[in-house]
């Protein structure tokens, strides 16, 4: 009896968990694969210069927060719509996967075009002055 209640437990609990996580519905304003896949690849961007000029957690979670929500103004989402997304792709694998790809694809991509030399310091708005990057031409 104990055997088959700890397997029942079990049973429930897993069932509580893909419920949660799985398959969730798409939402109704769900961002485009293209502007996710840009939206990331600029994050990406922005999180890796960060992370090599502050190395304290503090000022980098300050800045990144703020800088995070540039790039989503520069894409005209707003953070709910952007988690909502995230989420949704959170809950089918295979395809974050397939998203996550394209971002590392066009950073690879970007980055075997890019002169030694073009990679300065930031300027005055404290962003990397990279080709490509939002408001750089």
């Amino acid at each position: 009896m104990r055997k088959f209640l700890w397997i029942s437990v079990v049973l429930v609990f897993m069932a509580a968990c893909q419920s949660n996580t799985y398959g969730k519905k798409k939402p109704a304003d769900l961002i485009s694969r293209d502007t996710l896949v840009m939206a990331l690849k600029d994050l990406s961007l922005i999180e890796s210069h960060i992370q090599d000029k502050y190395v304290h957690v503090g000022v980098f979670k300050d800045i990144m927060k703020r800088s995070g929500e540039q790039v989503l103004k520069t894409y005209r989402l707003t953070p709910e719509r952007f988690e909502e997304t995230m989420d949704y792709y959170g809950s089918h694998q295979l395809m974050l996967q397939s998203v996550y790809t394209q971002v590392l694809d066009s950073l690879n991509k970007e980055a075997s075009k890019m002169p030694e030399d073009s990679f300065r310091a930031p300027d005055s708005t404290g962003l990397p002055n990279l080709p490509g990057f939002p408001g750089r031409p």
